[in-house]
């Protein structure tokens, strides 16, 4: 893969605002809108990037075309929206593997800085599960036997935001457990239930057919309780501050003037906190969130660096990740 460009400022997301000039505009958007969402239909990201752009079109009074550009866990959409002309008729829709896992796996020093960052779009919690057979009900049950016996857990892949989310759950909770990488998380889930493996983090809406008589859900990843599992402690109950969703967010090319990138930001923003668009996102299990661009900037930062320290704690080697792709 084509080595991308990196810079090694701690701001590079922000897009160095006070060095780029803003460009005003009589009207923006101008012309039809491309997001390019770096997944394949039907993800989160997929759904989140639809359900914006029906709601912005008759604001922006311009079509809004949404392309679906998987690849190289993303890198090929992003790519795409990078080389785009900085005039914010090309916005992209991606999430954390994409933007602070392979720049580590690349070994670099900083997070993307081809794109900037537009504004938080919606973010899902994660399930720590087990299959019911195993007799395991709450989270203390689970570390006594991760601690008492072998345990393993899937994922989607070596590199994957679940993989090493579920690292930083092994280093937290000071548990030993196995990594078995599956080609999918679908894959990883089948053997779930077959027994084949012992745990695993995925989110809400793969688990949801299982959960009423095959798995059983022991903790969820976010700062609260979920609203469709309201019985199920968080991590953060047993451990104070220790708490993670999958985020999704809106990048533009990294020369797009301020003056077009506060637009965006503000009229997607609007348009994902519509009571019918929050509705409908809320009944699937995912969070509409929204917000300035600096905000999406600090979380890219704050997950390239935990990313950077559980991959250094625990000595994992990302030399085989598949940079698969998530939502």
């Amino acid at each position: 893969m084509k080595r991308r460009r990196f810079i090694q400022l701690p701001l590079a997301l922000a897009g160095t605002a006070a060095l780029r000039p803003a460009l005003a505009q009589d009207a923006f958007p101008s012309q039809t809108v491309r997001i390019i969402v770096a997944t394949t239909p039907g993800t989160v990201m997929d759904i989140s990037a639809r359900l914006v752009a029906k709601q912005l079109e008759p604001q922006w009074k311009q079509s809004i075309v949404v392309i679906n550009q998987p690849g190289a866990g993303g890198a090929i959409g992003t790519d795409a929206v990078a080389k785009a002309k900085p005039d914010g008729h090309t916005l992209l829709i991606a999430h954390e593997g994409i933007l602070a896992i392979q720049p580590l796996i690349h070994k670099e020093t900083a997070p993307r800085s081809d794109v900037r960052a537009v504004c938080p779009l919606t973010e899902i919690d994660l399930l720590l599960i087990v299959n019911r057979a195993s007799g395991i009900r709450t989270l203390q049950e689970f570390i006594a036997q991760a601690k008492s016996r072998r345990m393993t857990y899937a994922s989607a892949g070596v590199g994957t935001p679940v993989h090493l989310r579920m690292e930083m759950i092994k280093q937290r909770l000071g548990i030993p457990l196995v990594h078995v990488p599956y080609k999918s998380t679908a894959a990883g889930l089948t053997d779930l239930v077959g027994k084949q493996v012992d745990c695993m983090l995925i989110a809400i809406g793969p688990a949801m057919p299982y959960l009423a008589e095959q798995l059983n859900v022991i903790a969820t990843t976010g700062a609260k309780r979920s609203t469709l599992l309201p019985d199920v402690p968080t991590l953060a109950e047993s451990y104070p501050n220790f708490s993670f969703t999958t985020w999704f967010g809106v990048f533009a090319p990294a020369e797009t003037p301020d003056d077009i990138v506060e637009i965006a930001s503000r009229d997607i923003t609007a348009a994902i906190q519509a009571p019918a668009v929050k509705d409908t996102l809320l009944k699937q299990g995912i969070i509409p969130t929204g917000g300035r661009p600096a905000q999406l900037t600090a979380i890219v930062q704050k997950d390239f660096s935990d990313y950077a320290r559980v991959i250094r704690t625990g000595h994992i080697d990302l030399s085989m990740s598949e940079l698969r792709a998530l939502g």
